[in-house]
């Protein structure tokens, strides 16, 4: 969908989860724009910290309490990329995970690399974020297992048909 009807989305979702007593909401890669964003004809923009986009996803997590985990594309520095943008249930900005292993496909060729694995004590859980390929290999769950994670938490728009194969084999 556009941006706007996936914000929309997003936040009914999030609605819905706070009157279902959750405190965490996870949403999929590039929930936000769109996986496809590059492909279509619907106007998207990068949400940053200066342009507002967060804003919404801000007080809803204020008002339900809630974390966010946001999948999106977002830019710093004039660096775009595939991100998981943690927004805290004070409705601020807490973290945010770049996507290291960015796909060369049209979907994603426009987002650069994030270079590092962090965990964040979340609730008194030591927490990481991966997006999508990320979780495709063993070696990025041993990075953060090395850190201290004791939860993963992936954002991905995983369709049926394949796309390489299921990462069973990364997530033993």
């Amino acid at each position: 969908g556009s941006q706007e009807a996936n914000a929309r989305k997003i936040l009914q979702g999030m609605k819905i989860a706070a009157q279902h007593g959750a405190d965490w909401v996870l949403t999929p890669e590039m929930a936000l724009q769109g996986y496809y964003m590059m492909r279509g004809d619907k106007p998207f923009q990068l949400a940053s910290l200066h342009n507002g986009l967060l804003e919404p996803f801000m007080e809803a997590c204020r008002s339900y309490g809630q974390k966010l985990f946001l999948g999106c594309g977002f830019v710093d520095d004039k660096i775009p990329r595939n991100s998981c943008v943690l927004i805290t249930e004070d409705g601020k900005y807490s973290h945010r995970h770049d996507k290291v292993k960015v796909v060369s496909w049209i979907t994603e060729n426009w987002a650069h690399p994030g270079e590092a694995f962090e965990v964040w004590n979340l609730d008194g859980i030591n927490t990481s974020a991966l997006v999508c390929a990320d979780a495709y290999f063993a070696e990025h769950g041993q990075r953060i297992a090395e850190g201290g994670a004791q939860l993963a938490v992936v954002v991905a728009a995983w369709p049926p048909g394949g796309h390489g194969g299921p990462p069973e084999e990364a997530w033993k």
